[in-house]
């Protein structure tokens, strides 16, 4: 409860802070002039950070704003699961444990910014008094050859029933640095996750969802009172660059300060114009100005910079300004190493003596307990190298990149203890042909060690059509042995399983057509597994030896009439199989009426978001081993789930007022996300969001 009341206060505190040093400048930025960037270690490709805006600014539960459906266990924070088909790229020894993955930070997901002022990045929602998520970005160009950033994320979420509290907390520490020839290159980072999550097994009986005598949902009994999962993962990693390509000279030389006419009036206003190369002005960081012309003024406008108070001397903000040049690094050795510290444990210190609820797992009358460490060294050596120069664009005409990675793994699977050898040679190779807007990119690795025979295989080919739209088609082709928790599994201290399954052998094709004309895209995929494993009625895992087939077909289509947009995505799938339950049909959708208010001054959107699936067996959740199971008992209900939105935006300020699972009003009814797990009640929720920077 304190720690919920201290969250606004640190936000506000956070916004005064940056308020306060902002006053020392009198001139006015903003994100047009700054052109925040960031890249990622292994790629070095710069991306330029999405401008502010409202596009799925009231999707604040990443489990809402993926690309394709998921459920979860009704509460923001709580275990997912996809319900469209995608694959996972597998390489070398997994856990099994993915159902918090949406909420975790890894490495492969941490920026690494190029701002030429300090950036934050502050968003702030809730939903009550012990319901809110809270998240702070700072990134600094120390100077114009190293970046700093600081990255935090705190979820508190009480939930609506007993013992469903949440409380995740992301914390990413970042730096980079390039030599001043760019001949070397690091990228250093540290992130935390720390879940804890209360675990209840869902209510007792669905029918005191409508007994009276139950009017508030924190009296609905509930299958366990005492349970809780706490997950805790420490990552740190270092990547280096040895370059051995020269670096090309500044194709845009530092412009002279322009000279200004006397007889022209004071500079009012402030037209951002850019380079014709679509780069900024270097000295001046690309903002110039044409002023307003006085009627008794015969001279002509010229260009003249907006944030120059003197000719002779800029401004001294100036001379702060840390833009770094673009990076161009084509042949290199590349240098990886990672640690990683897993913790995971599951525990019941007061289980009822009945073993209702746990069945086979509660071995101990005292006690339940499921704990596992693992901590994992990564080296990893890359050289990627180019040849040739593409025809249509700037970049090389063939890039390959041999790899060699070993890892090693210390498990503590209470109480069993084991060390595991990852080995795996492969790489990746990125042509352009000589046809215009064609890409192609092939990316291969097999292991040698304990993990010998794996293998993943990946290719992707992008070409466009013109003014017929693109097309994008891929195959994944994937061999892999079973997880940790599907091979083998001790519940306090005592032996459930040992399985020796063979190999999955996994094959996924897909097809993608965009006609960027009529904003419309179509899509196809399959996917065939072999040797599918998955956990039965009894929760325990068992092996499928013959194919299973899932066939998808997707559509997206945004329209825009007048002020009123649409955005929908519809998947029809059939896995034609009982041992993976999913959704034949899924959709989401969105309209909105969005326009300009109070003198054309703040941007705003009204409307709804909705999400439906069809009615299917969904699968149980085991909070003692973290996994989904087969059931045969409940046919899921579904109802279109809406929720109605107002957002708003001044320049970089952003605040969203939303009201979820509205058609509950309507309906008055509470359908099951997963058997013994009711949606949320409809509530209403708030946020904001600011950016700053300076």
């Amino acid at each position: 409860m304190n720690q919920i009341k201290r969250l606004p206060l640190f936000l506000c505190f956070c916004l005064l802070v940056q308020i306060g040093f902002s006053q020392s400048d009198t001139i006015r930025l903003n994100e047009d002039t700054l052109q925040i960037e960031y890249l990622f270690a292994e790629d070095l490709t710069f991306r330029k950070e999405a401008k502010t805006s409202l596009d799925n600014f009231q999707f604040y539960n990443p489990v809402l704003g993926q690309p394709f459906g998921y459920t979860f266990l009704s509460n923001y924070g709580a275990p997912h699961k996809q319900l469209i088909y995608q694959p996972r790229i597998r390489e070398g020894f997994d856990i099994g444990l993915h159902q918090y993955d949406l909420y975790r930070r890894t490495k492969s997901s941490i920026r690494f910014y190029n701002s030429a002022r300090p950036y934050t990045d502050l968003k702030y929602v809730a939903g009550g008094q012990e319901d809110a998520v809270i998240t702070a970005v700072f990134s600094q160009n120390l100077n114009k050859r190293t970046n700093i950033l600081f990255d935090y994320k705190k979820l508190i979420h009480r939930g609506a029933y007993q013992e469903q509290r949440v409380r995740h907390t992301n914390m990413v520490f970042s730096a980079w640095h390039r030599s001043k020839n760019d001949r070397y290159l690091a990228f250093l980072s540290w992130n935390n996750n720390l879940i804890k999550n209360q675990n209840n097994g869902g209510i007792v009986n669905e029918a005191d969802l409508t007994d009276n005598a139950f009017g508030n949902r924190i009296l609905v009994p509930v299958n366990v009172e005492t349970a809780q999962t706490e997950y805790t993962t420490n990552e740190f990693s270092l990547t280096q660059y040895l370059s051995f390509s020269k670096k090309k000279k500044d194709s845009i030389p530092n412009l002279p300060a322009p000279k200004r006419n006397p007889k022209l009036p004071p500079i009012e206003d402030e037209t951002p114009i850019r380079s014709s190369n679509g780069g900024n002005f270097p000295q001046y960081g690309g903002v110039v100005n044409t002023p307003k012309q006085s009627p008794k003024d015969t001279v002509p406008p010229v260009l003249v910079n907006v944030v120059q108070d003197s000719i002779k001397k800029p401004p001294s903000f100036l001379k702060k300004d840390r833009k770094m040049e673009p990076l161009e690094v084509k042949s290199s050795l590349v240098h990886h190493f990672a640690f990683e510290d897993i913790e995971y444990k599951f525990f019941d210190n007061a289980p009822a003596t009945d073993s209702s609820f746990y069945g086979i797992y509660q071995t101990n009358q005292r006690g339940i307990r499921h704990f596992l460490r693992i901590r994992k060294i990564e080296n990893s050596f890359s050289a990627p190298f180019a040849f040739g120069q593409a025809k249509f664009e700037d970049a090389p005409l063939i890039l390959i990149k041999p790899k060699l990675s070993h890892r090693i793994y210390f498990i503590n699977q209470e109480p069993l203890k084991s060390v595991l050898n990852n080995l795996f040679v492969g790489g990746d190779l990125a042509i352009k042909p000589p046809v215009k807007d064609m890409d192609l990119r092939v990316n291969f690795h097999y292991g040698l060690a304990d993990n010998l025979g794996d293998l993943t295989l990946k290719g992707t080919l992008k070409s466009g059509l013109g003014s017929l739209g693109d097309i994008e088609a891929f195959i994944l082709q994937q061999r892999y042995k079973p997880n940790l928790i599907q091979q083998q599994f001790y519940i306090s201290q005592v032996k459930l399983w040992d399985n020796d399954f063979v190999k999955t052998n996994e094959l996924n094709l897909g097809f993608q057509y965009h006609f960027p004309k009529w904003k419309v895209k179509a899509g196809v995929q399959y996917h065939l597994i072999d040797n599918y494993i998955y956990y039965n009625n009894q929760s325990i895992p068992a092996q499928f030896t013959g194919a299973l087939n899932i066939l998808q077909l997707m559509a997206w289509n945004d329209f825009k009439i007048w002020k009123i947009n649409v955005e929908n995505q519809v998947v029809f799938q059939q896995t034609g199989n009982t041992y993976l339950r999913l959704p034949k049909f899924w959709s989401k959708h969105s309209l909105f009426i969005e326009g300009k208010i109070f003198k054309k001054v703040m941007l705003s959107r009204l409307g709804f978001d909705l999400r439906y699936n069809t009615n299917y067996q969904a699968d149980r959740y085991l909070p003692q081993s973290g996994q989904f199971y087969l059931q045969d008992d409940q046919n899921l209900k579904f109802y279109p789930v809406l929720d109605l939105f107002v957002s708003f935006k001044v320049k970089t300020f952003r605040a969203l007022f939303k009201v979820e699972n509205l058609s509950q009003l309507v309906s008055n009814k509470t359908y099951l996300t997963a058997p013994n797990y009711p949606m949320r009640d409809w509530m209403i929720r708030f946020g904001i969001a600011w950016r700053f920077f300076d």
